[in-house]
C-alpha cells in the first residue's frame, strides 16, 4: 500500500488482569506481538485503562506507544469525590471528572484506523475506519444463559457494531455464517481469520514440568484436562456429572479431572458438587495459572476434554495438538471446523458418549497415536504469522478504500447514555431533510438544566432541557452531508455521586436519533 506509516489505534481498555477475558485476551496479546514484529510500516497506539496500563507497558516498542484513556477510580477515590461534590454542590463537577473518562481521544493523533479486538467500538469516531473482531452470537443460540436485558443489550451492541465498522473479522466461518443468518450482516463486511496462537506457551523440560505439577498437587497423576472459565456454556457441571458416572463404571481406571480458569463463585459450586459425588480426591481446581504453569499442566495431561456447548473458535483444541495430546471434544458450533478429523467427538449433552470417549482414550493406544498424529498434521493449517499478515492486509485494504461520510452516531453507548461530547455524521442526500434527536435528562442529573450545544463548521444551535424531562431537537440538514458535534454540560460520573459503580463520564440519555425525509418517512441512526 502507500509508503507512509500507517497509524493504527488498538483499543485494549477492556483487557483485564488475570484470566477474566478468557481466550479473547490470549488472542489479542499474541496478535499484538506478531503485528509488532511484522509491521515495518505501521505505528500502533495502544489505548489502555488504569487497570491494565502497567501490564501493557511491556509492549511499548519503537513502533508501539501507549495512551492511558480510561481511569477507573477506586471506591476510596469515589467517596472522596462524592463528599467534595456534596460540599460544593454542582459548580465544579465537570472539573472533578476530567481524567476519569475521555471521549474523542483520537483527535489530533493522525489515526488511520481504529482496531477493536474486544469488539466494543467505544472510541469510534467519524472518518476513522473501524475494524473489530467478533467471536460468536451465543446469546441468540443459547438465550436461556442470559437475562432478557442482557440478550437485548448484546443484540443492540452488535447491530451498532455492524453499522459502525468497515470490516468485522470473524474467528471462524461458523461465526461468519451466524452473523449473516442471525443479524443479516452484509457478506462484504465480514472476513474470516482463524485464531492461530497455540505457540504462545513454552515447552518445558521434564524437570520443570514435574516441579510445577508437584506444586499444583497433581504430580504423578493421569488426568483429563479442561482449561476454561466457569461460564455456563462451558458445560462444566455436565462434564462433572459424566465424570462421576465414569468413575462408577470404571473404578479401576486412574484418570483424574483437572480444571483451570477464573470465576471463584462457580468454582466453589463445582467443588461442592464433586464432594457430594464423592470424587473430590480426583477432581482438581487449579484456578488461573501463569503461562509456564499452564504449559506444565498441558505437558503432564493425558488428554484434552472439551465439552463446551458453544464456541466461536476453540483455542484449546490447537494447544492440545501442539503438546501432542489427543482431543475429546463436543461436536457443536465451530469445533468440528477447527478439529476436523483429528478429534474424537461426542454429543456434549449425552453423558454416555462422554463416558465412552474417556474409556476409549485410556484403553486404546492405537487411537491415541492416530489422534496425536492427525493433530500435528492439522496444526500445519494454523500459523500465527499468517494470521497477523491477514489482519494487516485487512487493515490496509480498509484504509485504502476509506469510505465517505455515512450516517452514524459516535460516543453514544448502546444503553443510550452519551459521553459529554458526541457527534452525528450525516451522509449527503436530498434537500429538505431534518435530523430529529430525542434526549432525556434524568431526575438525578447534577444540575437543574442541561445545556445542549450542536455545532458544525457553518452553524451553531443551543438548547436547554430541564432535569427530569425529555426534549425533541430538530436540525435542518445540508444536502451535502455534515458532521454535527454535540456538547453536553454539565456532565457527571455516577460512581462519584454514589449512584452506582459506573465510572463513565455521562452527558444525558439519547432516546432516538433519526432523519426525517422530505416524504415524511424516517431513517434511523440510533434507536
Amino acid at each position: 500500500m502507500q509508503n507512509k506509516t500507517l497509524r493504527i489505534a488498538i483499543d485494549l481498555t477492556p483487557l483485564q488482569p488475570g484470566g477474566e477475558n478468557g481466550g479473547a485476551k490470549v488472542l489479542v496479546i499474541n496478535l499484538l506481538k506478531q503485528l509488532q514484529k511484522l509491521s515495518l510500516n505501521c505505528h500502533f497506539l495502544i489505548l489502555t485503562s488504569s487497570a491494565n496500563h502497567s501490564e501493557l507497558s511491556e509492549y511499548k516498542t519503537e513502533n508501539t506507544s501507549l495512551k492511558l484513556v480510561l481511569k477507573q477510580i477506586t471506591n476510596e477515590e469515589a467517596n472522596k469525590i462524592s463528599k467534595f461534590v456534596n460540599k460544593v454542590k454542582n459548580k465544579i463537577i465537570s472539573k472533578l471528572n476530567i481524567s476519569i473518562y475521555q471521549s474523542n481521544i483520537l483527535d489530533g493523533q493522525n489515526i488511520d484506523l481504529l482496531f477493536c479486538p474486544f469488539s466494543a467500538p467505544t472510541y469510534a469516531q467519524n472518518n476513522i475506519p473501524l475494524v473489530a473482531i467478533v467471536h460468536d452470537l451465543q446469546h441468540l443460540e443459547y438465550p436461556l444463559f442470559f437475562s432478557p436485558q442482557e440478550r437485548q443489550h448484546r443484540t443492540i451492541f452488535l447491530n451498532n457494531l455492524v453499522k459502525k465498522s468497515q470490516k468485522l473479522v470473524c474467528v471462524s466461518d461458523f461465526t461468519r455464517r451466524a452473523f449473516i443468518q442471525k443479524l443479516n450482516t452484509p457478506e462484504e463486511k465480514l472476513a474470516v481469520v482463524p485464531n492461530c496462537i497455540h505457540e504462545r506457551l513454552p515447552k518445558l523440560s521434564e524437570v520443570a514440568t514435574n516441579r510445577h505439577l508437584i506444586n499444583l498437587g497433581i504430580g504423578n497423576r493421569k488426568y483429563a484436562f479442561y482449561p476454561a472459565n466457569y461460564w455456563q456454556h462451558k458445560n462444566h457441571r455436565f462434564l462433572l456429572a459424566a465424570y462421576g458416572v465414569y468413575k462408577k463404571q470404571f473404578p479401576n481406571e486412574h484418570l483424574d479431572l483437572v480444571f483451570t480458569g477464573a470465576l471463584e463463585e462457580e468454582e466453589n459450586r463445582l467443588k461442592e458438587a464433586a464432594r457430594i459425588m464423592n470424587v473430590s480426591e480426583n477432581v482438581h481446581f487449579l484456578g488461573f495459572l501463569n503461562e509456564e504453569a499452564l504449559a506444565a499442566v498441558w505437558q503432564g495431561s493425558t488428554c484434552l476434554i472439551f465439552p463446551s456447548l458453544y464456541e466461536g473458535f476453540g483455542i484449546p483444541l490447537l494447544e492440545a495438538m501442539r503438546f501432542g495430546k489427543p482431543v475429546l471434544c463436543s461436536d457443536t458450533a465451530s469445533l468440528p471446523e477447527v478439529g476436523s478429523d483429528a478429534v474424537l467427538y461426542f454429543n456434549p449433552r449425552k453423558i454416555e458418549e462422554i463416558v465412552s470417549c474417556l474409556a476409549r482414550i485410556t484403553n486404546d493406544e492405537i487411537l491415541v497415536e492416530q489422534l496425536v498424529a492427525k493433530g500435528y498434521k492439522r496444526l500445519e493449517l494454523f500459523n500465527s504469522e499468517e494470521m497477523a499478515h491477514q489482519y494487516l492486509k485487512i487493515f490496509e485494504t480498509v484504509v485504502d478504500s476509506k469510505a465517505s461520510i455515512q450516517n452514524m452516531i459516535s460516543n453514544v453507548y448502546d444503553d443510550g447514555w452519551s459521553a459529554p461530547k458526541f457527534s452525528i455524521s450525516i451522509e449527503a442526500g436530498s434537500s429538505g431533510r431534518q435530523l430529529e434527536i430525542i434526549v432525556e435528562v434524568p431526575d438525578f442529573y447534577p444540575a437543574s438544566t442541561a445545556t445542549i450545544k450542536l455545532i458544525t463548521k457553518h452553524k451553531k444551535d443551543v438548547h436547554k432541557c430541564l432535569r427530569g424531562s425529555s426534549q425533541k431537537i430538530v436540525w435542518s440538514l445540508s444536502d451535502l452531508g455534515e458532521v454535527i458535534t454535540v456538547k453536553i454540560s454539565p456532565y457527571f460520573v455516577p460512581s462519584a455521586l454514589n449512584l452506582n459503580s459506573d465510572n463513565r463520564q455521562l452527558g444525558l440519555m439519547v432516546r432516538s436519533c433519526q432523519i426525517r425525509l422530505i416524504d415524511g418517512t424516517f431513517s434511523q441512526i440510533f434507536d
